[in-house]
């Protein structure tokens, strides 16, 4: 068979895969057939998770300013001669630059999603913990944005 035949039919075949999967449903039922997104606690709980990943989301778009700004503070540190001061004003952006990022994805290593059946004041304080964590999180990315932005503006 002609290679790209195959990769046009095995291209098919995935995107059919796919496309079925995108339709299935999926929510679950417990062992009464009763659909577990139904019994999921429902108010302040789901108004909580939506807010927890509408800020986790904002703060995923900052992750590839991060990135840049760390490329453009090593650009400057390849091409001027740098001094005791700017090396160690590079130095600190670049190490506040990197806390931030880890410490996003330490967030998103430790966020769970709670438990359906979990009783509801007890997600409300787990999120409500979580909250607070990706609160601060997105502050720290923030301000470690603001400062290597006016380095890296400053050495332009």
């Amino acid at each position: 068979m002609n290679p790209k035949l195959k990769i046009g039919i095995l291209g098919c075949a995935f995107a059919s895969m796919v496309l079925w999967g995108c339709g299935q449903s999926t929510s679950k039922t417990d062992k009464n057939g009763t659909d577990e997104a139904a019994t999921a606690p429902a108010g302040n709980v789901g108004k909580m998770e939506t807010q927890i990943m509408d800020l986790h989301e904002k703060t995923m778009m900052d992750m590839d300013s991060i990135v840049a700004l760390k490329k453009s503070l090593k650009a400057i540190a390849s091409r001027v001669i740098v001094t005791g001061p700017d090396n160690d004003s590079i130095q600190a952006n670049l190490t506040r630059l990197q806390k931030a990022d880890d410490a996003m994805m330490d967030w998103m290593n430790q966020y769970n999603e709670p438990d359906k059946k979990m009783a509801e004041d007890k997600a409300t304080a787990y999120l409500t913990d979580q909250l607070k964590k990706i609160q601060d999180v997105y502050a720290e990315i923030q301000h470690s944005m603001q400062y290597a932005s006016a380095y890296v503006k400053l050495k332009k």
